[in-house]
């Protein structure tokens, strides 16, 4: 592959790493608000966020709010909106690369299911994310990814 390639890949994972840190940062002060506001009103009184262990494709984090816990991950590429995505499209443009970020929701004695997902531009920064709509935002707001994570809380399928 020539250097263009490379330099392409390199900032494809470099972008959808700066995505995650970015993200996993607002997951990690999201946790201390609300084991703050909510943990002596939760059953099982335990609100945390940690990483699990990475590896050179993808970063993945989990949230556990009382029963609730939800899988975060990240595969650290970035890639163009697809024919399906044309809200992205219309967005971001058609050769934008961009980072998801996906939510998963494990259900009670259920396979995870994919609960959200925010897609990101690593070049400008910018944001949105579907169930709950939130954005466009910027990463570096720090009330619209609050908003779109307390949204992740209430377990919609119920």
């Amino acid at each position: 592959m020539n250097q263009a390639g490379n330099d392409g890949e390199r900032f494809a994972t470099i972008g959808a790493l700066d995505v995650w840190e970015s993200v996993w940062g607002a997951i990690e002060r999201f946790a201390v608000e609300a084991a703050d506001a909510l943990e002596r009103h939760l059953r099982e009184g335990v609100v945390a966020a940690r990483r699990l262990p990475a590896d050179a494709e993808s970063a993945t984090g989990e949230v556990v709010i009382g029963r609730t816990r939800l899988l975060v991950h990240c595969a650290l590429r970035c890639a163009p909106a697809d024919l399906g995505e044309a809200g992205l499209r219309e967005i971001f443009g058609d050769d934008t690369p961009l980072a998801r970020i996906h939510v998963l929701r494990e259900a009670r004695g259920a396979a995870l299911r994919v609960e959200a997902e925010l897609v990101a531009d690593p070049r400008t920064r910018l944001w949105i994310a579907g169930e709950p709509v939130t954005g466009p935002a910027r990463l570096g707001d720090a009330d619209a990814l609050e908003t779109f994570l307390w949204g992740l809380i209430a377990d919609r399928a119920a």
